[in-house]
């Protein structure tokens, strides 16, 4: 099974909104304090890593 790590909350919930699975969250081992969230990498993150790197400027931005 591949996996992404990923070390951001925003990242994170964009890629929940599109539909990815979230394996688990866990503590960040290089970076104590910080969170790390683990996603199973399929065809739905395919798409939202693609589709991230148009909407982060804007995603969540009130």
């Amino acid at each position: 099974m591949k996996l992404y790590v990923c070390r951001g909350k925003r990242q994170a919930n964009y890629f929940l909104d599109y539909g990815c699975k979230l394996i688990r969250i866990d503590c960040d081992k290089t970076a104590k304090g910080y969170l790390v969230f683990i996603f199973h990498w399929n065809g739905a993150l395919d798409a939202a890593l693609k589709s991230w790197e148009t909407d982060k400027d804007t995603y969540l931005i009130s």
